[in-house]
């Protein structure tokens, strides 16, 4: 180890210095080796401080343990896996970086697993962001145990999963690239997170771009463009509360069999699906086998979704975007409008009263836009007509 004196930013160093040694922000250097990252590390004070690792191949037997604030930075190369810091493991370790305290920062690291049964970084404090990051060949890319996380521009490609997450709420998970993530999926929420944020993000080949365990709420994912996955494009396997889908772009090139799937014996409440494009799907786009439905708005490829010629169930129940039993609405009985919105006509027959959410509209008949989970009752003692449109 060597102080370098006067030493207030690494960018005073000449270009060849930074390049080929590794220093901290306390002025110290050493010899450009993995197992001299701890040292750097464990040089910092307890208040915290960076790391500057060098542009080449560093390989590591043990993890790293960053007990205090810290900001482990490399260099960035491109493409992502060609250049660059390197990071690689020799060894069978639980994980290759290990964040134990708030604010801390991986940043211009690639993370090579390398087979070796190991997680690239775990995160067990608050406050922490990973970004600007390539993480290969590992169980878990990276793993978030606590709140307010981001994840930002990663590349994170070949593992078993992208970003795991456990318990915690307000995470952001923001212009990342997914590549064939094939074990859980890009996302995988293993415990019961809230306040999840993903957007801006690319998925291509891996199983799920989004899997949930069990239960989630108040999760918002815009604006991702996913390819491919050959689980689902989003897959909850718990109770899914309170969550919106907007402006997804998802081509499942005819290997992908569903765009979202819930599961039978889960319960769904307030889920929105909107403005997406959905093409391509193996085997449809919704499989929906939780009490509750999702709403579906303007999702090309999906909406609208036309006449359904038997709509309403005999008894009270769901008018839905599939076939049912009958043509025409039972006399005083409550249809719930679930899915997309319906236009409904009713017309003919000798009709009382037509509500909706337990208001007379004062029309006997006529055609009505109904917004999901709002209600029909139409009283009648001749049997109308009626048309069901879903929009």
């Amino acid at each position: 180890m060597s102080k370098i004196a006067g030493l207030t930013s690494l960018y005073e160093l000449p270009f060849y210095l930074q390049e080929r040694r590794i220093y901290n922000s306390e002025g110290h250097s050493w010899d450009p080796r993995g197992a001299n990252i701890q040292l750097a590390v464990n040089d910092l004070p307890v208040r915290g401080g960076w790391v500057q690792l060098p542009d080449r191949v560093l390989h590591i037997d043990t993890e790293i343990v960053c007990p205090n604030p810290t900001v482990l930075r490399g260099v960035p190369g491109w493409p992502a896996f060609v250049s660059g810091t390197e990071i690689i493991a020799d060894a069978p370790m639980t994980r290759m970086v290990r964040f134990n305290a708030p604010f801390s920062i991986l940043r211009h690291v690639l993370l090579n697993g390398n087979g070796q049964g190991t997680r690239g970084l775990e995160v067990f404090s608050v406050d922490c962001k990973e970004i600007g990051n390539a993480i290969t060949g590992c169980t878990d890319a990276i793993r978030l145990w606590n709140s307010n996380n981001w994840v930002v521009r990663n590349w994170l490609e070949d593992n078993g999963s992208g970003v795991w997450v456990g318990d915690g709420d307000t995470i952001r998970v923001i212009d990342n690239l997914f590549w064939s993530n094939t074990t859980d999926g890009d996302i995988y929420l293993y415990g019961v997170p809230s306040k999840l944020f993903v957007r801006d993000s690319r998925s291509l080949e891996s199983i799920y771009f989004i899997r949930a365990h069990d239960n989630v709420t108040d999760l918002v994912s815009s604006k991702n463009n996913i390819d491919k996955a050959s689980g689902a494009c989003y897959r909850f396997e718990g109770n899914l509360s309170y969550a919106r889908i907007t402006d997804d772009i998802a081509n499942g090139q005819a290997i992908t069999p569903y765009f979202l799937e819930t599961l039978t014996g889960k319960t769904v409440t307030d889920v929105k699906v909107r403005g997406c494009s959905l093409r391509n799907f193996a085997t449809g786009i919704f499989n929906e086998a939780a009490t509750g439905r999702v709403e579906k708005h303007c999702n090309g490829g999906y909406n609208p979704r036309g006449p359904i010629a038997t709509p309403y169930p005999v008894a009270a129940g769901n008018i839905d975007d599939v076939a049912a039993a009958q043509a025409f609405p039972s006399s005083n009985t409550n249809y719930t409008v679930v899915g997309s919105p319906k236009l409904i006509t009713i017309y003919g027959g000798t009709v009382t009263s037509i509500s909706i959410d337990g208001t007379a509209t004062g029309l006997t008949s006529g055609a009505f836009y109904l917004r999901p989970k709002q209600i029909l009752n139409v009283v009648w003692t001749g049997q109308p007509s009626s048309i069901v449109y879903a929009l």
